[in-house]
Formats: C-alpha cells, structure tokens, sequence
C-alpha cells in the first residue's frame, strides 16, 4: 500500500498529504502497549537488573527511572509510590500464574502473556543474563496474545482483568504492611469498630482499603482515556477489575492469638490478614462460570438477555463471545491446542475430565511421546547441611494433541 501510494507522488503533488496522514497512524498504532506487554517488559527488566529475589524490594523498580516504562496515564501514579511498582509487578505475576492454575486443563490455559506474534519474550527469573537487543522491527511489537485476547471484551478477558486487578490489590496490600511506603503501612481502622468482648485489636491488620484503592487508580487508569471512544469496553473493563478488588476484601480474615496461663485463652488479640490467593482464585473461578454478558445501551451496561436480572457489583461481564480457542489465531489472542499434553486414559466409564485428548485436542486426535528424563531421588540430608540426592531416569509416556 504503501509503495502505491509513494508512486502517485511523484506524478502529483497532491497525495503529500495523504501520505502524512497516513504515516501519522501508523506510528498511533506501532506506540500502542497493551497493559500486559507493558508489565512483562517492566517484570524483566526487574529479574535482569536483581532477579526479584525480595518480591517487594527490588532495587531498580524501586525507582522512579520505572516510571519512564509504565503507560502514559498510569505515570503520575507510578512517580507518586514508585517504591510500591515492585509489588505491583508481583500483583501483575500472581494473577497470571494462579490464572494458569485454575484453567491448566481447560482448552484455553491462560498461556501467551509472553509471547507476541512472531517470538517469546525472555522471562529470565532468578537470572542477571545479559539480553541481547532486539532488531527495530521486533520492538514494534507491542501486544502479547493475552492483550489481543483481552481487547475483543471475551469471558476469558474478564477473568484476566479480574485476577490481575486481585493480585495488584493483594501485593500492594502486604508490601504496606512490612513498612515499603511511608504513605501506607497497617490498617487503623479497626480500631474504630466497636470493642469485641471476646478479643482485641492488636498487631498489623492488612491495608486492603490502600491496596484495592491503589490497584483501581493504576488499572483503571488505562480505561479511563478509552471512555470516549470505546466506552462499553472500557466500562466492562473497570467493572471486572472491580470484581477482582472485591474478591481479596471479601475474603478477607480474622487472626487470632491467645494470651493466657497455660495456654487458657482467657484474652485474645487478632488482626485482619489477606487470605490464601488460592482462595481468591476459586472464588474468581466460581463467578467466571457464572459471567454474565451484556450491551451497552442508553449510556450504560445491561444484560444482553432480557431474562437475566440485572447485575450485581461482583458479577462478572462480558460482551462479546470467546474465539475459537482449539486453533492458532493471533488477532484473537488464541494459541491453539497443538502440541498440548492431554489426558488418554478417558474410557467412557466417568466423567470426561477437562483435559481430555478429544476435548483439549478439539477432535484432532493425538500421538503418543516416550521419553526418557532425568529425575533427583534417594535424597538424604547429610549433617550439616545438605542434601545430597542421586539421578535416576524415569521413562515418560505422553500424549500430545496434533
């Protein structure tokens, strides 16, 4: 297109313009980072310079030289508590990776956070390795397969949101509590609530009002500039991020310790604590199977089916339906199953389980992989203080969907 139009140029002067214009929009589009791609290249640049080894203290993210990396409307913020990004990018970890443990056996898995449409980006974890730089034409690429899945406003783009908006909130919450911020630290507001005769306040009670209303600025920060342009997939956006800060504060508990002669109990003092991330995970999982979708109509969200009751503020929505996830499609963020281990021993006598070679194959069928791999065993800790395990081969039978 582009050569088409350099022709015309040279026989008249009026098409200048055009070309302008033109070259214009295509550095628009080349600059854009979807919110993924951003936080992975940030998460890198972390393992490279520290390896991330304290979740909340990496020296290089703890500066405000990061803030030049985050998106353009999420700076003042960044610039605000950059002390706190090292949390936000193990928040942004945590969602992905128990997003990858509730749908490891599904046919979407929640893969392709790092991996754009012609390579993989380098996640070197626990390593300083030297990374070589990327040619111009690879640094264009500026969306993973999980930012083009999260753009078409999908079920599985609500869960995304969702689970990443749960771990910001819970990251920044516990990195408040162990004093990395001088502007947040334990939460006082326990001690407005009426006295419990059964127990006291004492210790640090987790901030989840901090961290949740920190997660919603820097998150939804991102949506608020598309309000105007694409204002239904932004309002769905925010709700489901919404839903995932919700979740950690739902689920928050009480703590307690007793004080006493003997161990009698006859005092308690208790502090309010996050919860197992596992446990928000499962209750995101829970109300994934229950998403509802919706339309955008006389300026706000509504159920697609006039048969759905109206929805509630930890309902999760969506407004188009899922791609077809058994085949490789970038432009809809789809991986494909090809290559997937898948589960062969499914005779017909229970039921099919998620992970199945006809389900997670899509009806391609299967081959069958032998191996053999290398395996620690007889391990023995050995005074003082080691353990010293032997090598032994296992043989390894797979199926792998084709």
């Amino acid at each position: 297109m582009l050569n088409w139009i350099c022709f015309y140029i040279n026989k008249s002067g009026s098409m200048l313009t055009l070309l302008i214009v033109m070259t214009i929009h295509c550095k628009i589009c080349i600059s854009g980072r979807g919110l993924v791609y951003t936080m992975i290249q940030i998460h890198k640049i972390g393992t490279r310079h520290q390896g991330f080894q304290n979740t909340y203290a990496n020296e290089y993210l703890s500066t405000s030289k990061i803030c030049k990396r985050v998106l353009k409307n999420q700076k003042p913020l960044c610039e605000e508590h950059f002390p706190l990004m090292p949390s936000v990018i193990s928040g942004f970890m945590l969602g992905i990776n128990e997003c990858q443990f509730q749908f490891a056996n599904h046919v979407w898995n929640c893969q392709g956070h790092n991996k754009t449409n012609n390579q993989q980006i380098s996640l070197l974890q626990m390593s300083n390795t030297y990374i070589q730089k990327k040619p111009k034409r690879d640094r264009k690429l500026r969306n993973t397969y999980m930012d083009q899945l999260i753009a078409k406003s999908t079920p599985e783009s609500a869960f995304i949101l969702s689970i990443i908006s749960a771990g910001v909130s819970y990251q920044v919450t516990k990195a408040c509590s162990q004093g990395v911020h001088s502007n947040c630290g334990c939460d006082r507001t326990v001690y407005d609530a009426p006295k419990d005769s059964k127990f006291t306040w004492s210790g640090c009670s987790h901030n989840i009002h901090f961290g949740a209303a920190f997660s919603r600025r820097f998150l939804d920060a991102r949506e608020k500039i598309r309000l105007k342009k694409q204002t239904s997939a932004a309002l769905t956006n925010m709700h489901n991020n919404h839903v995932g800060r919700e979740s950690v504060i739902n689920k928050m508990i009480v703590k307690c310790k007793c004080h006493g002669v003997s161990g009698s109990c006859e005092m308690r003092t208790c502090s309010r604590n996050l919860p197992s991330f596992r446990v928000v995970g499962d209750q995101l999982k829970e109300r994934f199977r229950k998403i509802i979708q919706v339309d955008f109509f006389d300026n706000k969200l509504i159920p697609k089916y006039p048969s759905k009751e109206m929805f509630a503020e930890v309902d999760m929505l969506y407004l188009n339906d899922s791609p077809d996830h058994c085949h490789h499609d970038f432009g809809k963020g789809t991986l494909g199953t090809n290559g997937r281990i898948c589960n062969d021993t499914y005779n017909n006598t229970y039921q099919e389980p998620e992970n199945s070679c006809y389900r997670l194959c899509c009806q391609r069928g299967y081959h069958i992989k032998t191996y053999i791999k290398d395996e620690q065993c007889h391990c023995k800790f050995k005074w003082c203080c080691k353990v010293i395990c032997e090598t032994c081969k296992r043989k390894v039978i797979d199926a792998i969907c084709n």
